[in-house]
């Protein structure tokens, strides 16, 4: 049945299913509400002016129940523009719709909102979801204080259209909800926010805030588990993508950046991350977890520092990173073979393993025992405390094993082993190589003395010349007790020799270095 609307300023009531039109020069205007329905299957087609003082421009409360606002269509509400209390119904909108609150108010359940125009409220929410299962497709604007507030479970929301909030763009209070955004979110505050539990959310548009654009948020809720995929661009002056709980993970091939931190986690929230985009975090961190064990597989780009806090992290680097690696306390996990990284990586506590990459790099194993395999370029290691296992592979390499017993293998190039504090088990490799000694305590007198496994007559150096510069060399004699320091080396059976350093010239050792199948050493393989 089609009914039409007469124009009138005391409101119209639907009594009779079906279709009731407002024609295009017609006005409904009303103190109260101005179209209201209290019958199932309504559709109230504005092609028209619907106005209401107080109240709701169409007051829709029965089973399937819609509104359908054409391009000539505007509706004002004193209150909302549509109040939706209708199982299954819904409002298609392609003209205006504002109001003093809500924009649209959703209170009935498995609601469908299309909107090609306009949706604005001047004081609350452009959209506001109370109902479960609400289907919202936007390719208009809705604008507001939040552009849409979600407190019903499980919305299903598209947007390819501009969603504005002057605090958030789009804030879920609800679990369930499913996002997909091919157009622009924006807002001061927040630009997407979760606060109610799992949800998931794919971005191929633009969400931009001030200060957060992304936020994953209920930090009550351990188990929750949130989804990014990103294609698109997410930028905020502070933090792009925020997590304080649960797991969080993403996955992106578009620009995450942040004036701040690009991707910000709390400290018991897990982060996930597979980015073969853009990482960016201009003041502070690209990438700055908490204390839970974090990934990070990388085939982008990142720009700024990575600080993974505690919990056993794992970093696998076929990309660029451009800024320092923090892999933070316990045992961590750096693979970095395929990418590189222009910044120091730093192990931290645990028992670290990190690999690097063909270039150039510094790493950093810090306590405990760690494995640091350089691979090439002419890289920077330091083993730090414990008994590391540090490895260089091709390049110029300069290793230093720090405190504790370290087992150092330079690899191919012209290398620096520096074994430091412990009794250290060297091996230069291929190459012109300076095994150097910074203090005489660096090796011990004795059985815990250093050793250099592959020492080359006439190729490698020992250098002493840190600990101090006035050296002299006298072969097999005995020491002088002159008051200079004296180098004296012995062969130690058929084919090892011992090396023996008086650092104070009074007569006695207080170094030695036992070098395997060397023999016949001179003054020039001490650099003198």
């Amino acid at each position: 049945m089609v009914t039409l609307v007469s124009e009138t300023t005391n409101g119209y009531d639907a009594v009779v299913a079906g279709t009731h039109i407002v024609e295009g020069n017609v006005v409904v205007g009303n103190a109260a509400d101005a179209i209201d329905s209290a019958i199932e299957d309504v559709t109230i087609l504005v092609e028209g002016t619907v106005a209401s003082d107080n109240g709701a421009a169409i007051d829709l409360n029965a089973a399937r129940d819609f509104a359908i606002i054409s391009f000539t269509g505007f509706l004002y509400g004193g209150t909302f523009g549509v109040a939706l209390n209708s199982t299954e119904g819904g409002v298609v909108n392609n003209g205006m719709i504002t109001s003093i609150d809500d924009g649209i108010w959703i209170t009935g359940t498995d609601a469908t909102i299309e909107n090609n125009g306009s949706i604005s409220s001047m004081t609350t929410f452009g959209l506001d979801i109370d109902g479960a299962s609400a289907s919202v497709m936007n390719a208009g604007t809705i604008t507001g204080i939040s552009g849409v507030r979600v407190d019903g479970v499980g919305l299903h929301l598209e947007n390819s259209g501009t969603i504005v909030g002057d605090n958030y763009g789009l804030d879920i209070q609800a679990t369930g909800a499913e996002v997909q955004n091919s157009g622009d979110i924006l807002s001061a505050n927040q630009g997407v926010s979760f606060n109610g539990g799992n949800g998931s959310l794919v971005n191929s548009g633009t969400i931009s805030s001030d200060l957060r654009a992304v936020y994953f948020g209920n930090d009550t809720a351990s188990n929750v588990e949130v989804t990014l995929v990103n294609s698109g661009e997410i930028t905020a002056l502070a933090s792009a993508v925020v997590g304080v709980s649960g797991i969080v993970v993403v996955t992106n091939t578009g620009t995450i950046s942040g004036g701040d931190t690009g991707i910000d986690t709390d400290t018991d929230t897990t982060l996930i991350l597979d980015n073969a985009g853009t990482v960016v975090g201009t003041d502070q961190h690209a990438i700055d977890t908490g204390n839970m064990d974090d990934e990070v597989v990388n085939s982008g780009t990142i720009l700024g520092a990575i600080d993974l806090a505690a919990g056993e992290d794992a970093i696998v680097n076929s990309g660029s990173i451009t800024g320092e690696i923090d892999l933070g306390q316990d045992a961590d996990l750096y693979l970095g073979r395929a990418g590189e990284v222009a910044g120091d990586v730093l192990g931290g506590d645990g028992d670290d393993f990190i690999l690097g990459g063909a270039v150039g790099e510094s790493f950093y194993g810090g306590d405990d025992a760690d494995l640091v395999f350089a691979a090439g370029g002419d890289d920077f290691v330091y083993g730090d405390d414990g008994g590391d296992i540090l490895a260089g592979g091709a390049g110029d390499d300069q290793i230093f094993g720090g405190e504790g017993s370290d087992l150092i293998v330079a690899g191919e190039g012209s290398d620096i082993l520096a074994g430091g504090g412990g009794f250290d088990y060297l091996y230069g490799e291929l190459g012109s190589d300076y095994f150097t000694f910074y203090e005489v305590t660096d090796s011990a007198v004795g059985g815990s003395r250093d050793v250099i496994a592959d020492f080359e007559v006439g190729v490698d150096y020992i250098d002493l010349f840190p600990i101090t510069a006035n050296l002299d060399f006298i072969g097999a004699a005995g020491f002088s007790a002159s008051g200079g320091a004296e180098i004296r080396v012995t062969n130690e059976g058929p084919v090892n020799s011992l090396v023996r350093f008086d650092a104070d010239g009074d007569g006695s050792t207080d170094m030695e270095i036992l070098l395997l199948n060397a023999q016949g050493l001179t003054a020039a393989d001490f650099g003198l």
